[in-house]
């Protein structure tokens, strides 16, 4: 900072433009635009847990192209950490999405993942979760808070194993 221009290629590093429109990331894959990763932790393994994108809120034009992955990747259960049922119901196009037909748990959180509320309903999202197979459907913001959160959890056993024998492809 003592340096005229010193702190700019940090700023520009910072100073990201995001735009919700697919033509605008030719580079990525369709997963990629809609958030759609594997969460791996040690003991768990892969394909296992998933996050993306909300596979049913159209706000950020993403949740086809989660929807899809979602699907492709042989998820049977997701947590909705944003919704409660009703508001789901109500996304344009939810009853012909592949999530609405899959095994959900609606939380309906705060962002506020210190607070007790959120805390207690991750874990009771957890425990859906040991009796299906899993993955995590959430908004941005909670996001990191789910997987934080998962990592402060990490001695509950909150996902089952998910072979390829169970999944459908």
């Amino acid at each position: 900072m003592k340096e005229k221009g010193g702190y700019m290629a940090e700023y520009l590093l910072h100073d990201l433009t995001r735009t919700n429109n697919r033509e605008d990331y030719e580079d990525l894959t369709d997963e990629e635009f809609a958030n759609f990763r594997n969460i791996a932790t040690t003991g768990m393994g892969k394909n296992v847990l998933y996050r993306s994108s909300s596979p049913i809120n159209p706000e950020l034009g993403r949740n086809t192209y989660a929807d899809k992955a979602a699907e492709k990747a042989g998820v049977k259960t997701f947590m909705n950490l944003a919704d409660d049922a009703e508001k789901a119901a109500q996304y344009e196009g939810y009853a012909d999405s592949y999530y609405s037909k899959q095994n959900i748990v609606f939380l309906n959180l705060g962002v506020d993942f210190s607070e007790k509320t959120f805390k207690d309903g991750l874990a009771d999202g957890f425990r859906y979760m040991t009796k299906h197979e899993g993955r995590t459907s959430c908004t941005a913001p909670r996001a990191r808070t789910a997987r934080d959160m998962s990592r402060r959890y990490s001695s509950a056993s909150w996902a089952r194993p998910m072979t390829r024998s169970s999944r459908t492809t």
